[in-house]
């Protein structure tokens, strides 16, 4: 399956995720395209979920993300950039981080 070409899950309908499961299925007409293809979005949902370990991967420089804080039980918005982590204008010590969610659209 071809990521790039995919859509986002999280800009997804439910509509569209059945849509795309029936058309694999019709595709390859067998039941085993169907549980392949619910694997593979399973898969693309939880690696959009989880939290990014620091010492694994760093977030793009100077680009907001949700960070989760050394000795503190909070999650907030961040940024890193200049080898540092910055909240505001203020350094701090981040130790995992994931996007930020696309905003809503509807009202």
């Amino acid at each position: 399956m071809d990521e790039q070409n995919e859509p986002k899950l999280e800009n997804m309908t439910v509509d569209q995720l059945v849509q795309g499961v029936a058309s694999q299925v019709w595709q390859n007409g067998r039941a085993s395209a169907f549980m392949e293809y619910v694997n593979e979005m399973k898969r693309r949902l939880q690696s959009e979920a989880r939290w990014i370990p620091v010492s694994e991967r760093l977030p793009e420089k100077d680009v907001p993300v949700l960070g989760t804080f050394a000795g503190k039980p909070a999650v907030d918005t961040c940024c890193f950039g200049e080898g540092k982590w910055w909240q505001l204008s203020h350094e701090i010590l981040v130790t995992h981080w994931k996007p930020l969610p696309t905003p809503p659209t509807e009202g």
